[in-house]
């Protein structure tokens, strides 16, 4: 449905999967920097009203396929 994969801050393997969910590799974290907080995201801009109606709109319209 397009709708991917949430793996913010998950590590491990993954085996035949598809699509790839880009965990990282076991133990990542373990390291200090790479436990930096990526500002670039503006997270207000990604959970407006208006962004989040598109995201609904996005998923119904798969559903009209049906």
């Amino acid at each position: 449905m397009g709708l991917g994969f949430i793996t913010e801050y998950a590590e491990g393997t993954t085996v035949n999967s598809f699509p790839d969910p880009k965990v990282k590799t076991p133990g990542y974290y373990s390291n200090p920097k790479n436990r930096l907080i990526d500002e670039s995201v503006e997270t207000s801009e990604m959970f407006s009203v208006e962004n989040m109606m598109a995201r609904v709109f996005n998923i119904m319209t798969k559903f009209d396929d049906f």
